[in-house]
């Protein structure tokens, strides 16, 4: 139960952090880091004012996407979000599989097939990487 007294604590004191200043961007980081699996409706609005105070925030960009294409029933807002997120970051697994996802749920199934492939072209590429890093050849005794 300590830790949930310390949570809650926590809690209060980002959102009087937040309350007293609302343009810092941390404080309502954080604050949603804790809030996200909890109560995705209540996150949402938070990720939405770190994403206008950071328009290119990955954080907020990838959260707000996965939670727009996991609770709401017209995903599609998603899609411009992740998208943005992959061009930042174009070697990162989650928004190409989550981009995959939000077009498939949205019956557009061609477009996730080719997001799908691409995830498929990551999973062989760790194996071949993983492969190269633990090869006997590598780590000689």
């Amino acid at each position: 139960m300590k830790t949930s007294g310390s949570k809650k604590k926590a809690k209060e004191l980002f959102e009087q952090v937040i309350a007293e200043d609302p343009n810092n961007y941390h404080a309502p980081r954080y604050h949603c880091t804790m809030t996200m699996h909890e109560n995705p409706d209540a996150a949402e609005p938070i990720l939405r004012k770190i994403a206008e105070l950071r328009p290119n925030s990955v954080f907020a960009l990838y959260n707000l996407a996965v939670l727009i294409s996991d609770n709401h029933p017209e995903p599609r807002e998603a899609i411009s979000y992740l998208e943005k997120v992959y061009h930042q970051n174009p070697w990162w697994y989650d928004p190409i599989f989550t981009l995959g996802r939000t077009y498939y749920s949205l019956g557009e199934y061609e477009k996730a097939l080719a997001y799908y492939q691409a995830t498929e072209m990551f999973t062989r590429l760790r194996k071949d990487y993983l492969f190269i890093c633990i090869s006997p050849m590598n780590n000689p005794k």
